[in-house]
């Protein structure tokens, strides 16, 4: 669990590298013709999360607590709609567990500056 800022924002940088390399897998399936649109929308949605892994980094950085709060919300916007099309789709797995990771996990804090354990970029 991050302790500082610097440490939240590379745990975001971090989650938003892997949800890039992802979606980038996601991107190079060919899905059934019947579901192609919806798909398509289910993969914007990972961009948009991706894109809000690197605003709350940004954010936190820069002690900006509303964006943080901002980003996270859009976040959670972009999940939730995910969440409808990952079943409309049969994509239960993708669904699954996000509503109880949102409960859990609430929008980073914005505390005093620290040395991140690894490098944020």
């Amino acid at each position: 669990m991050p302790t500082n800022d610097r440490q939240t924002a590379a745990v975001f940088a971090a989650g938003s590298e892997i949800l890039r390399d992802a979606t980038s897998e996601m991107r190079a399936i060919e899905p059934p013709a019947d579901v192609a649109e919806s798909y398509d929308r289910f993969v914007v949605l990972l961009d948009r999360q991706g894109d809000g892994m690197v605003a709350i980094r940004r954010t936190t950085l820069a002690g900006d607590q509303a964006g943080v709060r901002a980003a996270h919300a859009r976040i959670a916007r972009a999940n939730e709609e995910q969440d409808r099309i990952a079943l409309d789709i049969g994509l239960e797995g993708c669904a699954a567990s996000a509503e109880e990771e949102a409960e859990e996990a609430p929008p980073p804090s914005v505390a005093p500056g620290g040395e991140a354990p690894f490098d944020i970029g």
